[in-house]
């Protein structure tokens, strides 16, 4: 019997979902290959406040607050979030450090190290800093192929 694949998104990834970006397309194909059942998602709860921030504070699109929970429920209902574990918080402190990222970042990497799954981002920045991990933990939205 074949696994299913196994991919983390972050809020980068999750934003696409409801405001079109160079390369939604990309990120709805990953929702939509869960929805069918072939690909497993994960996220650390963090992507609630990670996503609700990034449609508020959103440059070209003015989201109502209707939106905003609107968008923060049907993530709920995917069923993806977990909340964070010690070993998570004490991987993403290490993260942070080492690779001088934010906490927040640091939180998507150690939840995918400790998760043995590939964190898929469109954060560029982020991508370019943790150039030992890229091959085994991290890949960009736009490199990634389903």
């Amino acid at each position: 019997m074949l696994e299913r694949k196994v991919k983390l998104v972050d809020a980068s990834v999750a934003v696409k979902w409801f405001a079109t970006k160079k390369y939604s397309e990309k990120a709805l194909k990953i929702r939509d290959t869960y929805f069918n059942g072939d690909l497993e998602l994960l996220a650390p709860d963090l992507i609630y406040y990670e996503v609700a921030n990034a449609l508020r504070f959103h440059r070209k699109i003015k989201f109502s607050k209707d939106d905003i929970v609107n968008a923060i429920n049907l993530i709920k209902l995917l069923h993806i979030t977990c909340p964070l574990s010690k070993l998570d918080w004490l991987k993403a402190s290490e993260l942070s450090l080492d690779f001088n990222i934010s906490m927040y970042d640091a939180i998507y990497i150690a939840f995918a190290i400790n998760r043995e799954c590939r964190l898929v981002t469109s954060d560029e920045k982020l991508y370019n800093k943790l150039d030992k991990l890229q091959d085994n933990v991290i890949v960009l939205l736009k490199d990634y192929s389903i």
